[in-house]
């Protein structure tokens, strides 16, 4: 999901930059703030915040010249798709076998009381 709103977010930049005939970096400066965020978000070194994109689309939205279509937002791949692994806990479980975990302890049927054992070592019946 990340990358399709990366992919939205630059293909927006580029086609205002493209109706305007600005450089990206331009149009980067005016609706970011910074010259390089356009450079640094294309090639992953900088992420961005779900509400400064939220603003970012307001601003280019108002400003979007009126003979050009704004681009079509992406389809969102399905984000509630488990990722095989179940994670760091199960990816760690999963790398022993049985034969490797500890055995664990098996009690059939209750255990003894304190009294009965103190009643047995008094009579002497300890097997």
């Amino acid at each position: 999901m990340e990358e399709d709103i990366r992919r939205y977010l630059l293909a927006i930049f580029r086609t205002y930059a493209a109706a305007k005939g600005l450089a990206v970096a331009t149009v980067s400066r005016r609706f970011h703030g910074a010259d390089q965020f356009y450079a640094d978000f294309a090639t992953g070194k900088r992420t961005i915040t779900l509400k400064k994109i939220d603003e970012m689309l307001d601003k280019l939205s108002a400003a979007w010249p009126r003979r050009v279509a704004f681009p079509p937002p992406p389809t969102i791949r399905n984000i509630h798709k488990k990722k095989s692994g179940g994670g760091q806990r199960a990816k760690k479980e999963s790398r022993t076998s049985a034969r490797e975990r500890p055995p664990t302890r098996q009690v059939d049927g209750p255990r003894p009381q304190a009294e009965e054992r103190l009643d047995e070592h008094r009579s002497g019946n300890q097997d």
